[in-house]
């Protein structure tokens, strides 16, 4: 059935014009009535009925202005108007602003009748011309029932066959640029053993089907499993493809619409081998990591790089993929969180090795790379390469060597809490044996060659700085000063003060 507004100041006038003639014998439902200018052109926006019948003398905004102002917000229907006046320039008026058919009043039975008989012909007329969307009323519902607008008052689903006892949406897009021929997403199930009896609709790049009853949603839950326990076939490398949930009301199907059209939208976050997504792969909520999640990362990934522990900088790639998958974020959130990551890195290790990273690609290239790069796992890997750019410029001269990198961390991070229970799993042994293998090799204990490096950074300090002791004491991580001084003239054999005003600020060393 089409939809005809009708437009009229006179209420008698109006409830006239919904009966004068067999509305309904001609194609047509009375879809609403306006009772001034406005009101009609605000439903007519809304409702997009496909015939308008107004009068031309209309409140608050006149028949011409309406029309016009509808037909410049994009409506492509059909006007008949009305006037009580054969002044021939209301004419004018009317077919300047594109109305079908201009009728005096009082309107003869015959001549409306036999106006909206050859409208509805052209809307006959232009269904057929139209796309397979527009032409197929079953798809005009359907378009409705996956964007949520289906009204059950005004589409009865039995008269397009689309009642059933479940439903399920499945949707497909390109995996690469090269577009999807129109009947591909049809074609994909039915190699398949999944007969669908329709097109799919096609909307933007992405092709959708409404499967209907168990046994057909069975058929496609087989074929799906299938396909993601082994490599697929060409037909299905050629594109993402989505299944939503399985809903029992038409009012639902809206819904399992949305889970594939989020599942597509996620395509960033799943592998390249990846090519059919069904609604477990999507996570249970939308929440960003907060950021402590990104500082610890950011500090955790830092201590790798300067240990060289590869195995451990895989390992929190990895669990942050996994943690970005899982949270729901937006891909542009995504792309946000790990640009913020990788800066955080970079510029801390910049500072603690005092720029060595300058020969290295521009930070600028970077982030840039990170907004572009097609899949999470790819940026993963990225990031890795980075990192370990990282590792190669502040490791020039430790090596392959596990104490010399130690001491290398050490001098780097004096101002840190250092823990041998903490250091030792970083660089992959266990704080016991480690110990021994450091005394062994450097000649003195774990937390003799820690105060030394901080006793010389101390010194650094007093001689070239104008910090207070106290200042110099917490950068250097002892939180109580009075420990530091004992410190200092354990090693220096002078307490700090005496030191700075010693002959050249260089008191005895050890």
């Amino acid at each position: 059935m089409y939809k005809v507004l009708i437009a009229d100041d006179e209420p008698l006038m109006l409830e006239g014009l919904k009966s004068i003639i067999d509305w309904k014998a001609l194609g047509f439902t009375v879809c609403a009535t306006a009772e001034d200018g406005q009101e009609a052109l605000e439903k007519i926006i809304r409702l997009s009925p496909d015939l308008v019948m107004m009068d031309m003398m209309m409140p608050v905004i006149d028949g011409a202005d309406t029309m016009a102002k509808a037909r410049e917000a994009g409506y492509e229907g059909f006007f008949i108007v009305l006037s009580g006046a054969s002044d021939f320039t209301y004419a004018q008026k009317a077919i300047r602003s594109s109305a079908s058919f201009y009728l005096t009043k009082p309107v003869d039975e015959d001549e409306l009748a036999d106006a909206v008989k050859e409208v509805a012909e052209r809307l006959d007329a232009k269904r057929d011309t139209d796309s397979r969307l527009v032409r197929n009323a079953t798809g005009n519902v359907i378009s409705r029932l996956l964007s949520g607008t289906y009204d059950p008052a005004e589409d009865h689903l039995d008269d397009y066959g689309l009642v059933s006892d479940c439903y399920q949406v499945v949707a497909c897009e390109p995996s690469g640029r090269a577009p999807l021929p129109d009947d591909h997403l049809s074609r994909l199930l039915s190699v398949s053993g999944v007969h669908p009896d329709r097109e799919p609709l096609i909307l933007g790049n992405r092709q959708y089907l409404l499967l209907q009853g168990q046994s057909l949603i069975d058929q496609a839950a087989s074929v799906s499993a299938g396909m993601r326990g082994r490599v697929p076939s060409p037909l299905w490398q050629q594109c993402l493809t989505a299944f939503g949930r399985i809903v029992k009301r038409p009012e639902d199907i809206a819904k399992s619409c949305t889970d594939a059209d989020k599942l597509l939208d996620r395509r960033f976050f799943y592998p390249a081998s990846a090519h059919v997504l069904v609604i477990t792969d999507l996570p249970a909520d939308g929440q960003m990591p907060v950021s402590s999640v990104s500082v610890r990362f950011a500090k955790e990934i830092c201590d790798c790089i300067q240990a060289r522990n590869r195995e451990r900088l895989a390992e929190l790639l990895t669990e942050l993929g996994g943690i970005l998958t899982g949270s729901g974020c937006s891909v542009s959130a995504c792309r946000v969180f790990l640009t913020g990551v990788y800066i955080s890195v970079r510029q801390d290790i910049a500072h603690i090795y005092h720029n060595d990273l300058t020969g290295l690609s521009s930070e600028s290239h970077a982030t840039t790379m990170l907004g572009t790069i097609a899949t999470l796992r790819e940026t993963l890997d990225f990031l890795d390469r980075q990192f370990e750019s990282f590792a190669n410029a502040v490791h020039t001269n430790a090596g392959d060597d596990t104490i010399q990198r130690i001491q290398q961390y050490i001098r780097a991070n004096c101002g840190k809490t250092l823990k041998l229970e903490e250091i030792g799993p970083l660089f992959g042994y266990n704080s016991s044996y480690l110990g021994k293998l450091f005394r062994a090799k450097a000649d003195c204990s774990f937390n003799e060659y820690v105060d030394r490096v901080r006793i010389d950074e101390a010194k650094r300090l007093l001689e070239n700085s104008s910090m207070k002791v106290y200042e110099i004491a917490q950068r250097l991580g002892y939180r109580d000063v009075d420990y530091f001084h004992k410190k200092f003239r354990k090693y220096v054999g002078l307490t700090p003060n005496e030191y700075r005003r010693s002959p050249g600020g260089k008191g005895q060393g050890w």
